[in-house]
C-alpha cells in the first residue's frame, strides 16, 4: 500500500515537472517583448484586419505598440534556419494592412518567430512593392476567389463567411465587403 502511494506521488511530481517544462518552453516561444500588445490572435480570435485600399486582410498573431510604432509578430510552429518566402510575403501584407489600420503609427519591421529561430523582417520599399504587385497580379489574373466546396459547415468555420458573397450561410449584405 505504501509503495503504491509512493509510486503515485512520484508520477504526480514527474507529471507536474513535465507540465512546468512545457509551460516554460511555450512561454519562451510565445513571449512578447516589451511594449503594449494592442492586437492578438494567439489567445483569442482577433478580428480580421483589413486594408481597403489594397483589398487584403489578415490576422497577425500579435501587434505590439512601442512609442509611435506598431510591430507585428507572427509565430510559426515549425523549425527553420531562414525565413520562408511565403512567410516574408505574409509579413509584408501585415505591414500594408497595419499602416492603414493604425494610421499615425510607423511599422518599421516585424518579427517572424519559428520554434528554433527568430527573424526581423524589415518593412522596405522593395517588400511593399512586391506585395502590391502580387496582389494586383492575383486580382488581374484570377479575379475574385471562388468558393471551392458545397459544405455549409466549412463556411460556418471560415473567418470570412460574413464578408464572402459566395457563402452558403444566410447573411444579409448589399455587396461583398472583402473587395476594395
Amino acid at each position: 500500500m505504501l509503495e503504491s502511494l509512493a509510486i503515485v506521488i512520484v508520477l504526480l511530481i514527474a507529471g507536474f515537472v513535465a507540465l512546468i517544462g512545457w509551460q516554460l518552453r511555450k512561454k519562451s516561444f510565445t513571449s512578447m517583448p516589451s511594449g503594449k500588445q494592442i492586437y492578438g490572435d494567439l489567445q483569442s480570435s482577433g478580428q480580421i484586419l483589413v486594408s481597403r485600399r489594397y483589398g487584403i486582410s489578415g490576422k497577425p498573431d500579435a501587434v505590439v505598440r512601442k512609442g509611435n510604432t506598431v510591430i507585428p509578430y507572427e509565430f510559426k510552429s515549425s523549425d527553420n534556419t531562414s525565413p520562408r518566402e511565403g512567410h516574408i510575403m505574409q509579413m509584408g501584407a501585415y505591414f500594408v494592412i497595419l499602416e492603414e489600420e493604425f494610421q499615425g503609427y510607423r511599422v518599421p519591421y516585424g518579427i517572424l518567430k519559428y520554434r528554433n529561430e527568430t527573424f526581423r523582417i524589415d518593412n522596405t520599399v522593395e517588400l511593399r512593392t512586391r506585395i502590391v504587385y502580387t496582389v494586383d497580379k492575383m486580382r488581374n489574373d484570377y479575379g475574385p476567389p471562388q468558393r471551392n466546396h458545397d459544405n455549409p459547415r466549412r463556411c460556418a468555420a471560415c473567418a470570412f463567411s460574413t464578408r464572402c458573397d459566395q457563402t452558403l450561410l444566410n447573411y444579409e449584405r448589399s455587396q461583398p465587403q472583402w473587395m476594395p
